[in-house]
């Protein structure tokens, strides 16, 4: 029994050794970026940023941010972020509320001339819960197709509604634009210097 006993003990001194050794080897910065390799071999890509209060544990790109070109990605690629900015639209008109600049029941003509009759009843509530009636796209324009703002006021006040207002759902990019306008309207500011003002600066972030 004393033979067999020694060489078990030896083997797990060994073993435990080893753990302990790869233990410390395997810091949290080692670990994040074998876990990015893994996602990079899954076809993951973006910038990406880790910090640790004030430490950062990685930094850089993921990936191509163009396939076609074999472009590939780095810490200051920009990428488009879509509907992500409609949450700050919403929460910039109820802040303008809550200023008592405007109310979400108020209604389009209060903000724009020449309101159509079919149109005049649309209510700012209706225009965040995409309840409007209001087309959601216009035709022929994409997200990086540029537009004047009073061509695109006439675009869309001649258009056919596809509901009446109020009465149904339909997704409408085409309504929260509008918004965007009001929103630059009541402040006397750009959307995006209003919402950096008000939103971004007192939460610490910069860009």
């Amino acid at each position: 029994m004393k033979i067999i006993l020694i060489p078990v003990i030896v083997i797990i001194t060994l073993f435990t050794s080893c753990k302990e050794t790869n233990q410390a080897e395997n810091t949290l910065k080692n670990r994040i970026k074998s876990y990015l390799t893994e996602c990079k071999k899954n076809g993951v890509s973006g910038s990406i940023l880790v910090a640790q209060e004030e430490e950062i544990l990685y930094s850089g790109g993921l990936g191509l941010s163009d396939r076609k070109k074999k472009t590939p990605t780095n810490e200051e690629t920009t990428f488009t972020i879509g509907s992500i900015t409609k949450q700050f639209t919403a929460t910039a008109i109820l802040k303008l509320q809550e200023e008592g600049k405007l109310s979400v029941k108020d209604s389009l003509p209060s903000f724009f001339d020449n309101v159509p009759v079919d149109k005049k009843k649309i209510t700012i509530h209706q225009l965040l819960t995409h309840t409007s009636g209001i087309l959601g796209n216009l035709p022929g324009g994409g997200d990086f197709t540029p537009i004047w703002k009073d061509y695109f006021l006439t675009k869309v006040f001649h258009s056919t509604l596809d509901f009446t207002p109020g009465s149904s759902y339909n997704y409408s990019n085409v309504g929260y634009t509008l918004l965007t306008i009001i929103i630059e309207q009541i402040s006397q500011q750009d959307y995006e210097v209003y919402l950096n003002e008000v939103f971004f600066k007192k939460a610490g972030m910069k860009y």
